[in-house]
């Protein structure tokens, strides 16, 4: 039998986008209610409102914010989630002091580690610094192979994005890069430390 975390993401999963101020329909509304208004599922549009707090706000306008299943199902993922070592992982990412603006980016271009494509990527980042398949290495590589903190590689990517020298068509200033930097070094992370045997995630 899966784990509450696993059904609850596959559940989860199948219900669309669910955007701020969600609310949970409990179960006197019925463990599988219906939701009528339209659910969002083209991923750009997503991403674009995960970024864009003016673009969430507008795209909320036309959802009803109710998350369509909401039952001891969901409650029992949340309590697993408190008790995995997921939680305890990204409870140290965020405990986890950033290195200073720059230093980060220094160090990365210091590090003999790392193979020459993700050393390039240092020097030439867009569009690689972007895209999901080249993240996921790059994450990697610093990670499992140079043993790096998380939250540190999450540092060089800020580095990266904040430097306009790049080029970048995101304003990184206005959609902070902290954040998107955090969350691309965070989820792939754990993703190399499950691969690898160091942290478990309930199958």
């Amino acid at each position: 039998m899966r784990s509450s975390l696993s059904r609850t993401c596959g559940t989860v999963g199948s219900t669309g986008a669910l955007y701020p101020g969600a609310r949970a329909a409990g179960p006197s509304a019925g463990h599988w209610r219906k939701v009528t208004v339209e659910q969002q599922t083209e991923m750009d549009l997503i991403l674009d409102c995960m970024w864009d707090l003016e673009q969430a706000a507008a795209r909320a306008q036309s959802a009803c914010g109710i998350i369509p299943s909401s039952n001891d199902t969901l409650i029992d993922f949340i309590s697993e989630y408190q008790r995995s070592e997921l939680y305890a992982f990204h409870q140290e990412f965020d405990r986890e002091p950033d290195l200073p603006r720059g230093r980060a980016l220094t160090e990365a271009k210091n590090e003999t580690n790392i193979p020459d494509w993700a050393r390039n990527i240092l020097y030439d980042p867009n569009p690689g610094a972007l895209q999901p398949n080249k993240l996921i290495g790059f994450v990697y590589d610093f990670c499992i192979r140079a043993n790096w903190k998380p939250k540190h590689i999450g540092n060089v990517l800020r580095d990266l994005y904040q430097d306009p020298v790049h080029g970048w068509t995101q304003d990184f200033f206005r959609y902070p890069s902290e954040e998107k930097a955090n969350y691309w070094a965070r989820v792939y992370s754990a993703v190399a430390l499950w691969r690898t045997g160091r942290l478990n995630i309930p199958a």
